[in-house]
């Protein structure tokens, strides 16, 4: 048949920089899976296995590549889960995928990988998570008991929590390790940065050139990324 032979589909990793509607990270794997089925032409049903990197999570999605593929027309007996691992979440799902492929457990494997910081997932003080695990017992008791799970608190306790993007163990970001490579290999900051100046030329040259036609999707009728507004 047309996919009879092994394959390993990679979708380009999907950022959530969308001006006036701010999509979920669930959102945009779905957009990158269906536009990668119908630019295909291929029937989510050929799938043998689903896989998505991303860095910070939703709750409500944690396992995205499941819930992506299911909400985007795969069949719910097609299995899929999800990699996190810093940036190279994508390429370690690109990887896993060709494994599979290898080892003989999968012919068409789907890959790729999502991120949004635009709507992050933002949580309350861990003191104040305690006492709202305890709030249905303390409303047993009335006012009284709801007033108890104040005792303690500090104001500091009642500011919000965004995700860190530092290494949970060590603390560091991804800049401590730029620069203990760059000095360790000789790659002054003045190469780094031609680089990536080249690096974003080349991009925008090729997008310019519509060589990543076949690879963008659309995203609320538009193709790049929107700042300001």
């Amino acid at each position: 048949g047309q996919y009879s032979r092994p394959r390993l589909f990679v979708l380009p990793t999907m950022s959530g920089a969308v001006r006036k509607a701010v999509l979920l990270g669930v959102e945009l794997a779905q957009k990158s899976l269906k536009g990668l089925m119908t630019k295909t032409a291929m029937d989510p049903a050929l799938v043998d296995y689903v896989l998505y990197g991303t860095v910070i999570q939703e709750p409500k999605t944690s396992n995205i590549a499941r819930e992506a593929s299911i909400n985007s027309g795969f069949p719910s007996n097609v299995p899929g889960h999800t990699v996190t691992q810093a940036c190279i979440s994508a390429n370690q799902c690109f990887t896993t995928g060709a494994e599979k492929i290898l080892s003989g457990q999968a012919d068409v494997v789907v890959a790729g990988g999502c991120e949004t910081f635009s709507d992050v997932p933002i949580r309350f003080s861990r003191p104040v998570r305690q006492r709202l695990i305890k709030a249905p017992k303390a409303m047993k008791k009335g006012a009284a008991g709801l007033l108890g799970l104040t005792k303690g608190l500090k104001m500091k306790d009642l500011a919000p929590e965004a995700p860190a993007i530092a290494n949970y163990t060590t603390g560091e970001v991804m800049g401590h390790s730029a620069d203990r490579l760059s000095a360790r290999f000789g790659v002054s900051r003045a190469d780094q940065d031609a680089f990536s100046l080249r690096s974003h030329h080349n991009a925008a040259a090729a997008t310019e050139a519509g060589l990543y036609e076949d690879e963008i999707v659309r995203t609320n009728g538009i193709t790049s990324e929107v700042r300001g507004g």
